[in-house]
């Protein structure tokens, strides 16, 4: 996880700008109800024009200095959200260059290009999202609760009462939901798997007819995509219904036991809007707060996923083959295979000692005891079917992958004991 969190290091002001200005926003958004209860007691009762003007004009005020705060927040957020991705896509997109074939083949080509678009996405949402209303929702429900319970302790508790029945609706809601968002984008790596091996081996899935089956698959995975996200949206779409409902409900109590205390004069009709405006921001504020704990678990579980990449270490021997590694900057590489020593040259320029080899998860090895002796000067032809290990020998030569036993070596050294750029000198 601190492999993706180094990434905010450069956006530590935006941070902390961006969630300031979000509070004071959200300081005057409660501020505004006082304002329009004020105005109703003691302005329109009254009759006093010229008070109503006033706290009007005050209250526009405020809410025109709110859409500032708001539109810097906003500003900042994007900001830091788009150069967190940038910078993370960019990193974790060199860092696959530097992977060795078996670790690509572990992790999933499909998988990682999940990880470098889906995932890097979802985490610049998160850190958007960070910035814009992590702050801002928590504030309001407390805030709006605190000022409720100011006008009115015995109609608050209106509020308290409607707390646990919301949190329980939304806690149904999401231990339905989160899982099944674990479940989509497990889904959506095996589509993209298939697209990606059916993109790269069309030329064998026509030779060998294989296109009807391959389409069948590819239906089968896609419509298990598709079940999942009905699913979950169908849950998820729960979640609006019915917490309007219980906001509704929650308003219609505070108005039917406000007009009683009306009557009794305990209570002024300016004060009831107030309570009403009060209770609309802490159920809107709980609902965002909601889909806020839905979007960082998803989020937390891309960090993960592109962690996993990130901690991946590439090879020793697989290291890229920069032309600064080479003695001229690569200027005047030299093409010809002559060895530089009279030693090197009555070694053999390629040799195969006991060489075994096998695939990740492959069932038996490509090459079990495998010897053969390349003199200088000699031309040799490899000469076989497809899977026969015509360009696994060539990748083992290269050091694209690591041998399971024996050694090969060139001009009589051992490759393992060779430079990058050695090895692209004589190969």
């Amino acid at each position: 996880m601190r492999n993706v969190l180094q990434f905010l290091r450069p956006y530590k002001k935006h941070l902390v700008i961006g969630p300031g200005f979000k509070l004071a926003e959200a300081i005057l958004e409660l501020l505004i109800p006082l304002m329009i209860a004020a105005m109703i007691d003691q302005g329109i009762r009254t009759g006093d024009q010229g008070l109503i003007w006033r706290y009007g004009l005050l209250s526009l005020l405020m809410a025109l200095t709110g859409l500032a705060c708001a539109t810097i927040c906003q500003y900042t957020a994007s900001l830091a959200s788009q150069g967190f991705g940038t910078d993370l896509r960019h990193t974790l997109f060199e860092h696959m260059n530097h992977l060795s074939l078996s670790e690509i083949d572990r992790l999933g080509a499909s998988s990682l290009v999940n990880r470098l678009t889906n995932d890097v996405n979802l985490l610049q949402q998160a850190v958007a999202m960070l910035i814009r209303l992590v702050v801002r929702a928590p504030f309001l429900s407390i805030g709006g609760l605190v000022m409720a319970m100011t006008i009115d302790l015995r109609l608050s508790l209106i509020i308290m009462l409607t707390l646990p029945l919301f949190i329980a609706v939304v806690y149904l809601i999401m231990s339905r939901s989160i899982p099944l968002y674990r479940q989509i984008q497990q889904k959506v790596d095996a589509l993209m798997r298939h697209v990606l091996e059916n993109l790269t081996g069309v030329r064998v899935v026509r030779a060998f007819s294989r296109r009807a089956e391959e389409q069948k698959r590819f239906r089968s995975l896609n419509h298990d995509v598709a079940a999942l996200q009905i699913k979950v949206g169908k849950i998820s779409n729960l979640l609006n219904p019915a917490t309007t409902f219980i906001l509704n409900a929650a308003i219609a109590a505070i108005l039917w036991f406000g007009a009683f205390q009306i009557e009794a004069g305990s209570l002024t009709q300016g004060q009831i809007i107030a309570l009403t405006n009060y209770i609309g921001q802490i159920l809107v504020a709980l609902v965002v707060v909601a889909n806020l704990v839905i979007l960082y678990t998803r989020a937390y579980a891309s960090a993960g996923r592109v962690s996993e990449v990130l901690a991946v270490s590439p090879a020793r021997q697989l290291l890229a083959f920069d032309q600064a590694e080479m003695p001229d900057g690569g200027q005047n590489r030299k093409t010809s295979r002559t060895p530089a020593t009279e030693e090197d040259r009555q070694s053999s320029w390629l040799e195969f000692r006991h060489v075994r080899f096998k695939y990740p998860h492959a069932g038996a090895p490509v090459f079990e005891d495998l010897n053969f002796e390349i003199e200088q000067g000699r031309l040799v032809g490899l000469i076989g079917p497809t899977g026969a290990g015509k360009s696994t020998i060539a990748w083992l030569m290269l050091k694209i992958w690591s041998l399971d036993e024996g050694a090969i070596q060139v001009f009589g050294h051992d490759l393992e004991e060779l430079s990058p750029a050695a090895i692209k000198e004589m190969i």
